[in-house]
């Protein structure tokens, strides 16, 4: 048996789930392959314009000392 909280959470995925759907097939039209790493400021930019939308403040954080960052492939994470 499920909680009220738990009934409510799976009502909201359910609610949500053709979003989601979009928004994972939105991700994966992006060609971020790995290595070298295409693409991932196409990937951080999908992510954080969804979050925007959705009404987060976004931040872009670019991994300047992550090994793999480059100018060529930056790698960068999107706080929302």
């Amino acid at each position: 048996m499920l909680t009220e909280s738990e009934s409510s959470v799976l009502s909201a995925v359910e609610r949500m789930e053709s979003d989601m759907v979009t928004f994972l097939q939105c991700l994966l039209r992006v060609p971020s392959i790995n290595p070298p790493g295409e693409y991932y400021g196409d990937c951080a930019r999908q992510i954080g314009d969804v979050l925007d939308r959705l009404g987060f403040d976004v931040s872009y954080l670019v991994a300047d000392d992550h090994p793999d960052h480059s100018d060529a492939y930056p790698r960068i994470n999107v706080l929302g």
